[in-house]
């Protein structure tokens, strides 16, 4: 459970915040549940039973075209993840239609699920930021992996989440950032 995933946000009068709920059994991700209190809308996700936005089916976007992809990042707070989050900017941005960050994983991930934006960056996550965004953006169509390209868990550091058809550009980028 993340109470109030972006804080920073919540500070200052931005309304770009949520409640975030994973929930695993015999850490498998089986639920999750997001909701923004600003914009009233709330995503669910149960496995094998996809993802929906205030019970509306939602689906990842079909943008393959990597200039035309909206991408968003996150990071954790230390210098290395900092280090590893200007490498990949540097050379994402560039290449794509726009790379901003937003400041709420579980809500940029629910973004992902609902074909808002096409992809989503975080070296350093911790796993209440992005447990419940993970299972809404599988269970949309998407694809979620480590900086590898191994399938994410809940004990990766980094996680890449997209549509599927951007996936392999923007882990071809990052594995060459870093």
């Amino acid at each position: 459970i993340d109470p109030l995933d972006g804080t920073t946000n919540y500070s200052v009068k931005n309304p770009f915040f949520c409640v975030s709920l994973g929930l695993l059994k015999n850490s498998e991700l089986i639920l999750g549940i997001v909701y923004a209190p600003f914009t009233k809308e709330l995503f669910v996700a149960e496995k094998g039973k996809g993802a929906y936005l205030n019970g509306k089916r939602i689906f990842v976007s079909g943008r393959s075209e990597l200039k035309a992809s909206m991408c968003v990042f996150c990071h954790g707070k230390s210098e290395e993840n900092v280090s590893k989050i200007l490498e990949i900017y540097r050379n994402i941005k560039p290449k794509v239609r726009d790379f901003n960050q937003m400041r709420a994983g579980a809500l940029e991930l629910s973004f992902v699920a609902a074909g808002r934006v096409d992809s989503f960056v975080y070296p350093g996550m911790r796993p209440w930021d992005v447990a419940a965004g993970v299972l809404l953006v599988r269970e949309a169509g998407g694809k979620v992996t480590d900086f590898e390209g191994n399938e994410w868990d809940v004990n990766n550091k980094d996680l890449l989440a997209s549509n599927g058809r951007v996936h392999d550009k923007i882990l071809g980028i990052i594995k060459k950032s870093l």
